[in-house]
């Protein structure tokens, strides 16, 4: 099994293909959001596609799918994103009209925004289906593959979602493999432990109650490593956990851990 493929090679011209690789399927979604999409043939075949090469014991295969595969669940994440936004829209407009006087009111328009909210909510699920179908057939089994890329791609792209903040079943996620996520960020491989890190800063963000003392206590000490990525990742963890709020059961937990008595004394030398 060759490590030499086009997502692994050196080289400008190379790191432009990947780029265009994953531009390509942006676009393509972008382009297909309004109708193609919902054909119940093109997203089911690639999908369906993707996920058998996602599970290939080539590499290669396993490596570019998996790419393909979070990025097209990107690129739906904004689709749904859309929709959600033209759903609040014309529930808007038909609040605003049935709320006119009996003799204003358009009956008509009123159908219609009723028609169109149906149709958009359709869409909708259609959308989640897909992105549930990507989420449980590969980001869950990728994310802790082998090879230490292919972690990195899912870890990296989790981030994005919940950026977006638009897929509520990712608290489900975290809940579920929340330890599994903490301990990558102790990953031999830098590019995944950093990834994990910047995940596990999200998680801290939506819910600061996701993570114990003891996941943060797990992060806390890589301020000290000795890889730049890793220790701006942690120390960015750090400041948004101890020094975002007034935290007394985290600072008293990192006190311990340093041995002093004062809450802020172990932070001095970082």
């Amino acid at each position: 099994d060759s490590g030499d493929y086009p997502l692994t090679m050196p080289g400008p011209l190379w790191k432009k293909f990947r780029y265009n690789f994953c531009e390509f399927i942006c676009v393509l979604i972008r382009q297909c959001q309004y109708s193609i999409i919902y054909d119940e043939y093109m997203m089911d075949t690639v999908i369906s596609l993707l996920t058998g090469l996602s599970d290939s014991q080539v590499r290669a295969f396993r490596h570019t799918s998996t790419l393909a595969a979070m990025k097209l669940m990107t690129a739906l994440v904004n689709v749904a994103l859309n929709l959600s936004i033209h759903q609040d829209n014309t529930q808007r407009q038909y609040e605003a009209e049935r709320n006119k006087m009996a003799g204003k009111r358009a009956n008509e328009k009123l159908e219609l925004l009723l028609q169109k909210r149906k149709e958009l909510q359709e869409n909708q699920d259609e959308i989640e289906n897909m992105m549930n179908s990507i989420f449980k057939g590969i980001f869950v089994h990728r994310y802790r593959d082998a090879i230490a890329e292919i972690r990195a791609i899912c870890i990296e792209e989790i981030g994005v979602w919940m950026k977006i903040e638009l897929f509520p079943k990712l608290e489900l996620f975290t809940n579920r493999f929340k330890d599994r996520i903490v301990s990558m960020t102790l990953d031999k491989e830098y590019d995944v432990a950093v990834e994990a890190i910047r995940l596990v800063t999200l998680i801290l963000q939506g819910s600061e109650d996701a993570l114990s003392n003891e996941d943060c206590e797990n992060v806390y000490h890589l301020v000290y490593s000795a890889h730049r990525p890793v220790a701006v990742a942690a120390g960015e963890f750090l400041h948004r956990k101890l020094f975002s709020r007034h935290d007394p059961q985290a600072e008293e937990a990192l006190a311990k851990r340093r041995g002093r008595s004062s809450p802020n004394g172990n932070l001095i030398r970082m």
